[in-house]
């Protein structure tokens, strides 16, 4: 069979251009390409070229407009974000309008984290997998440094969205962070595991990107040393978004499914006195939608701290996987824009349990987090709970300090336990003799996980994305209801914090307060042992505990009888 002959570059991002003015014709197509100037010239401009197409079919664009407008010559600077992306990511902005306004905000506002030098004169970046060996004082920014590194991005035009326990968080133009790191950004997107369980095999992501996927950094490394910056800078850190641990497109419901009751009997909750009055628990998500129905009706303690919306609506359906277990804790959600900042803001307002459902595959590692996650640990004693991934090896989960959160299937007819091939057990390659998870919630089956009822935004992206009647592939839920059928280790993750506020209020009435390293002793203890099923990965549950799905399933009648035996 004769090879197929590559296309050259121009040839591609040409194709790309002319894709964007089909609707247009070819007069006008070729206009565009006489306004700017371009002929047969370099990839840059024809990738320019491709973009200034897309952006003339949204002829109501002000921001196009106010481009064209502002250049007596009618010549156009390339986006600085697409001119050094990859031609893919440039195909998938060409061909949606959503990501196209997400590049136009990420070229007015990007986000990094800053790391002063420390107290102890080490570079935290230099300590990656050590993180634990290092005493917490040490770590800290130098107060004379951290003084200067906030002075000086200041003085340059960066506006300081926060200055944390280990880092300054600040926000620029693009334009601004290039030109002043003497770097060239690009747009990146942050990896998806393959839903199928056959293609996580591989390595490519086939799904098409989000807005919410598409991150900013340079090409070559998502870090920057910055000595050759600034005196007081060690290093500049562009983090991309964390990954939400929950199916996006889950399949239909015309199979059995376990409502919120049942749930609750699952765990053990079922019948007992304590319902988590008063808890501080935090929730860090992608956002939340506090006027559903569900929380209106249930007249929950719920606020939401960051009030931007959650168009993606992972964030309101595990604020209620956290309230169905404890409806009298004292609720409230943090977007995770900012990771570091929302947990350590989220302990500094008094949290004593901190829901984290999300994580990067991998076992990618940020220093300044996993400093703040140490700290509101050590020195401010909460738990903090990390959903283990669904098919990934999902840090934080594996730091050795947090309780990470497995998933284990009941079937709804028969209430028999196996361990959920859609969720992840691992043996971790950063920390020695870390097995994740700790302890396991109640999570659906491949391919999608489709289990559980969850509230969403009506509309948000997940309500859209599952609507439809093709099993495995959508749920048959109307495509504005607010309403979906999901599961994954984020949904168990954020039930394993409801029961542990059930047993923090059981040890507040016995005078106790309980440590993390107590929090997660009892649950160990007090979990049911599952040793039947495989995980994502193929592990099977044998043993208690075992790989699969750690000591098995919470069980929060257990885990306050624990608690009592402190």
């Amino acid at each position: 069979m004769p090879r197929a002959r590559q296309q050259p570059p121009s040839s591609i991002v040409a194709d790309l251009a002319s894709m964007a003015v089909a609707e247009l014709g070819p007069t006008i197509g070729r206009s565009i390409g006489r306004a700017m100037g371009v002929g047969s010239s370099s990839l840059a401009d024809l990738v320019l070229a491709s973009d200034v197409a897309a952006k003339f079919l949204e002829s109501a664009s002000s921001e196009f407009l106010a481009r064209a407008g502002s250049s007596a010559q009618r010549q156009l600077q390339t986006p600085s974000l697409i001119e050094h992306s990859d031609a893919r990511v440039v195909q998938a902005v060409l061909s949606d309008q959503r990501l196209r306004k997400r590049i136009s905000e990420l070229e007015q506002s990007v986000r990094v984290t800053v790391s002063p030098k420390t107290r102890g004169g080490m570079r935290l970046r230099q300590l990656r997998g050590r993180m634990d060996k290092l005493p917490l004082a040490e770590a800290k920014p130098d107060e004379d440094h951290l003084a200067k590194t906030v002075s000086f991005l200041e003085a340059e035009g960066f506006a300081i969205e926060r200055v944390g326990r280990f880092s300054v968080t600040a926000t620029a133009s693009a334009r601004l962070v290039s030109d002043l790191f003497k770097v060239a950004l690009a747009v990146g997107v942050a990896r998806r595991a393959p839903v199928d369980r056959a293609l996580r095999m591989f390595s490519a992501a086939l799904e098409a990107p989000e807005p919410e996927d598409l991150f900013v950094a340079p090409r070559q490394s998502i870090a920057v040393p910055g000595l050759h910056i600034h005196p007081s800078i060690d290093d500049i850190v562009f983090v991309p978004p964390p990954r939400p641990s929950i199916a996006a497109v889950p399949p239909p419901v015309n199979y059995p499914v376990l409502d919120a009751g049942a749930l609750r009997k699952c765990l053990g909750i079922a019948g007992l006195a304590r319902d988590g009055a008063g808890v501080p628990v935090a929730v860090i998500d992608t956002g939340f939608f506090v006027d559903h129905p569900v929380f209106k009706q249930g007249n929950f303690d719920f606020k939401a701290v960051d009030a931007a919306p959650d168009d993606s609506g992972h964030g309101t359906a595990m604020a209620w996987s956290i309230l169905n277990v404890a409806p009298g804790c004292r609720l409230r959600g943090y977007r995770k824009d900012d990771p570091s900042g929302a947990i350590e803001r989220a302990a500094d307002d008094g949290a004593r349990i901190i829901s984290c459902s999300w994580g990067w595959p991998d076992e990618q590692t940020f220093s300044t987090l996993q400093l703040s996650i140490r700290s509101v640990i050590e020195e401010d004693g909460a738990t903090m709970i990390f959903a283990a991934g669904n098919g990934e090896r999902f840090w934080p989960a594996s730091d050795p300090l947090v309780l990470a959160v497995g998933g284990v299937y009941a079937d709804p007819a028969s209430g028999s336990l196996q361990a959920s091939d859609y969720a992840s057990g691992f043996r971790s390659d950063l920390s020695a003799d870390r097995n994740v998870p700790d302890v396991s919630g109640l999570c659906g089956l491949a391919p999608r996980g489709i289990y559980l009822p969850l509230p969403v935004p009506p509309g948000s992206f997940a309500d859209v994305s599952s609507h439809g009647f093709s099993f495995p592939d959508k749920d048959e839920t109307r495509i504005d209801d607010g309403w979906i059928y999901d599961s994954g280790t984020s949904s168990a993750t954020a039930q394993v914090a409801g029961v542990v506020a059930l047993m923090t209020q059981h040890a507040a009435g016995r005078g106790l307060t309980l440590s993390p390293a107590q929090v997660k002793h009892c649950l160990q203890r007090a979990s049911t042992a599952v040793e039947s099923g495989r995980n994502a990965f193929g592990v099977p549950a044998v043993g208690q505990p075992n790989i699969a799905v750690g000591w098995g399933l919470v069980d929060a009648q257990a885990a306050l009888q624990e608690v009592d035996r402190l």
